[in-house]
C-alpha cells in the first residue's frame, strides 16, 4: 500500500545508521518528515547525525542550504534504542 509522503505527521524510522541509511535519514528530514534513526552498533547513530550536519554545514558554506533549513533538518533526526520507540512510524527502512 503506497504511503501519502505528504502527510505532515508522517515519521519515518531508518534502521541502521550506515551510510545507505545516514543518506536516507538525511534525504527524509530535508523532506520535512520526522526521522527516527537506530543502529544496532552503539556509537553509530551519533556518528552519522555528526556526519549529517557536517554535510548540511558545507552546504550552507556553498549557499545550497539556508542555516534555517539546515537547523530544521537536524531538528527532525531523532536517535532511537527500541522497537517500541519506532511504532510512531509509518514508514520503516532497514
Amino acid at each position: 500500500m503506497a504511503k501519502d509522503l505528504s502527510q505532515s505527521d508522517l515519521v519515518v524510522a531508518v534502521f541502521g545508521a550506515g551510510t545507505m541509511g545516514r543518506g536516507i535519514a538525511q534525504v527524509c528530514a530535508q523532506a520535512g518528515i520526522t526521522t527516527l534513526l537506530s543502529d544496532a552498533r552503539a556509537g553509530a547513530v551519533p556518528e552519522a547525525i555528526a556526519a549529517i550536519d557536517k554535510a548540511l554545514e558545507g552546504q550552507v558554506s556553498k549557499g545550497r542550504v539556508t542555516a534555517d533549513a539546515k537547523q530544521g533538518t537536524m531538528a527532525r533526526l531523532r536517535p532511537f534504542d527500541t522497537f517500541d520507540e519506532a511504532a510512531s512510524a509509518g514508514v520503516g527502512r532497514s
